[in-house]
């Protein structure tokens, strides 16, 4: 994003309506004082005023602040750099710049002996100097601080001359084009397991993501499988150890439901961070998986309540990680009983729930599902979770 136009401002001696007060004065007493040095200084001052106005005018519609339109994406306490390019396509050198800016507080910018800060607000400055028909790039490494979506605001710029006798004003460019997307944190989800694990009666069975138990399409030679796994009349008729051969499952299938806001449905819950915390690693954990999943969380956009389609890969992950950095209490939320309708409604017939709102959801109609309770825990809805080793 380029700057615009700076404003030229002058000290009250070589403003332009003082010039036109002060020029017919000194006609007058050039012309009939005729007093040398008198005229030597009024020489002075006009040559001096001329230089003035040449300058401002020069830097005001030839130099520009320049930043460019990019995305830097990280985790939180992770570092990266944010530029800042000048140009001065003036033929005159800059003697003495100023540039300000906001940014976040949650961008920390790493000391240096060109950049102050101001005590009353993030507000940051740097003085400069630059030759003519050059570019300055001026670099700030920062570290991320908190999840969000940041830039740098209210950007500035100020150029004096030589004697401070003017100065250039180049209004705010306002939100700068770099955006720095700070992905959440990753807060591990306890009891991970229950993804591989089918409930027979009371009990959790391990089973495997990538075969259907519940789809047997032949028998092979036994290979040390679970007990439950031998096929007792291939091995009764063969006379020799078999077991089953099940479906092989190419992709199982996830719906990852986000509840982020209080009860009321209007502002994040007090919690938020550590739910959306526990979805990153979630959402990380399936995709390590391969396993493909599609997300949900309580607030609209254009198209009704967000979703990100069934997927997997790095990408897809991409996608959740930037979704889940960009939530924010100015969205526009739903409450639970009309989220998990929609999402219910909407979502792949063939997938397994997962519900995040740290507790069991009130409103589900669904008899099994998994959901994230208070502490982390992946669990079943309609039975006790325990540790499987």
């Amino acid at each position: 994003m380029k700057s615009r136009e700076g404003v030229p401002v002058y000290t009250f001696l070589f403003d332009t309506y003082f010039l036109r007060l002060f020029l017919p004065v000194a006609i007058i007493l050039i012309v009939y004082i005729s007093y040398i040095p008198l005229v030597i200084m009024l020489v002075i001052y006009f040559l001096y005023t001329f230089y003035i106005h040449f300058y401002a005018k020069s830097v005001s519609k030839q130099v520009y602040v320049h930043t460019d339109k990019k995305s830097l994406r990280l985790f939180v306490n992770e570092m990266e750099e944010i530029s800042i390019d000048i140009h001065n396509n003036a033929q005159v050198p800059i003697t003495h710049g100023k540039l300000d800016f906001i940014l976040d507080k949650n961008i920390e910018l790493m000391e240096s002996k060109f950049l102050h800060k101001s005590l009353s607000e993030p507000r940051y400055s740097v003085d400069f100097q630059q030759e003519k028909k050059t570019v300055y790039t001026v670099r700030f490494p920062f570290k991320a601080k908190a999840r969000g979506v940041y830039f740098i605001d209210d950007l500035n710029m100020m150029i004096h001359d030589f004697f401070g006798s003017s100065f250039v004003y180049f209004p705010s460019i306002g939100q700068g084009s770099t955006e720095i997307i700070v992905y959440p944190e990753q807060l591990e989800v306890k009891y991970l397991s229950l993804l591989s694990m089918n409930r027979i009666g009371e009990e959790e069975v391990t089973h495997s993501y990538f075969s259907d138990e519940t789809s047997v399409v032949g028998v092979k030679p036994y290979e040390k499988e679970s007990f439950r796994h031998i096929h007792w009349k291939a091995t009764a008729k063969m006379q020799s150890m078999y077991s089953k051969q099940y479906q092989y499952i190419t992709n199982k299938r996830y719906t990852v439901m986000l509840y982020i806001t209080d009860r009321n449905g209007i502002t994040l819950h007090e919690k938020g961070e550590k739910l959306i915390s526990h979805t990153a690693f979630l959402c990380t954990y399936l995709t390590e998986k391969n396993l493909s999943y599609e997300l949900y969380v309580n607030y609209l956009n254009k198209e009704g309540v967000f979703k990100q389609p069934l997927n997997t890969g790095i990408n897809h992950l991409q996608r959740t990680l930037e979704t889940l950095a960009r939530v924010q209490d100015g969205y526009q939320f739903i409450r639970e009983n009309q989220f998990i309708s929609i999402a219910n409604e909407n979502a792949d017939r063939t997938s397994e729930i997962i519900y995040i709102s740290g507790e069991q959801p009130s409103h589900m109609s669904l008899d099994r599902y998994l959901y994230i309770g208070a502490e982390g825990e992946l669990r079943r809805s309609g039975g006790k979770t325990r540790e499987i080793n």
